[in-house]
């Protein structure tokens, strides 16, 4: 065989090798970047639906909240009509001994 034929095929050879490797560290690289994205779509999933019950625990916390106002205001106004029975309670009594 001619020597720069030879050569040649040498380099083809070569060339070939180079690319099969190249080739299988690729693939190396894209199962690796494959499993890294799944795992991060997956802790994406998590936090997306970590945030929703959050939403939900803030709109239940506002409604909570309002809700306590207004048993607050209710209090408020049972505790002064209660002080104003006291109020006549006492002042029948006083009339009643008087």
């Amino acid at each position: 065989m001619n020597p720069l034929v030879a050569q040649h095929l040498d380099q083809v050879r070569k060339g070939i090798q180079d690319l099969s490797e190249a080739l299988t560290q690729t693939h190396e690289q894209l199962a690796q970047h494959k499993q890294t994205r799944e795992q991060l779509q997956k802790q994406n999933w998590a936090q997306a639906r970590e945030i929703a019950v959050l939403k939900n625990d803030a709109q239940d916390i506002a409604q909570l909240r309002e809700e306590n106002k207004r048993f607050r205001q209710k209090d408020a106004q049972l505790r002064e009509r209660l002080a104003r029975i006291l109020r006549y309670t006492a002042a029948l009594t006083d009339e009643s001994l008087s």
